[in-house]
C-alpha cells in the first residue's frame, strides 16, 4: 500500500484538523510551525513537537519542503535530519515519531479469517490549543486625522 493512502487512516476528532498533510510552514511572527492539512491547520510550538504526530504523518512531512525555512535556520536543519532519519529507519531516539499501538477489540472476530480484530491507538499530538495573535502595527490611525 503506498504511503499516500496510509496517511488517510489516522483520523483525528472532528474538531481537530485531519486528512493528508499538504504543506508545512514556519511562521516567524508568532514563532511556531503550521501544518496545513486537507481539513484545517495544526500549529506546533517547536519543531520537535511535530514528532508527536503519527509516524505516517511524519514520513509524509519529511517529503515536503518547509515554506519560509530560510528565515529560521533551525527549520532547514530539522528538515534535513527528518529526511535522513526516515531513510535510516528512525535510529535516533530524539527524532523518533509516534508509532501505533495495536489494541484488540473485545468480543469481535474478523469473519473472513476468524481472528480477533485490532484497532490502532495513537496518543494525541502535542499541538497548540490556543494560537497566539500576530503582532499588529499600533499607530495606523495617525493617517486618518
Amino acid at each position: 500500500m503506498p504511503l499516500e493512502t496510509k496517511v488517510d487512516f489516522p483520523k483525528f476528532e472532528n474538531v481537530k484538523p485531519h486528512g493528508k498533510i499538504l504543506s508545512c510552514m514556519f511562521v516567524k511572527e508568532i514563532h511556531c510551525v503550521a501544518i496545513k492539512r486537507e481539513h484545517g491547520i495544526q500549529y506546533f510550538n517547536s519543531m520537535l513537537s511535530i514528532l508527536s504526530l503519527p509516524s505516517c504523518d511524519v514520513a509524509a512531512l519529511s517529503k515536503l519542503e518547509i515554506i519560509s525555512r530560510s528565515i529560521y535556520f533551525g527549520a532547514t536543519l530539522f528538515a534535513r535530519k527528518l529526511k535522513f532519519e526516515r531513510k535510516k529507519g528512525w535510529k535516533d531516539a530524539s527524532y523518533k515519531p509516534q508509532f501505533q499501538v495495536y489494541q484488540q477489540i473485545k468480543l469481535t472476530l474478523d469473519p473472513s479469517t476468524n481472528t480477533a480484530r485490532y484497532k490502532l491507538i495513537y496518543q494525541p499530538a502535542k499541538d497548540m490549543n490556543k494560537i497566539m495573535l500576530m503582532p499588529m502595527e499600533q499607530n495606523f490611525l495617525d493617517d486618518m486625522t
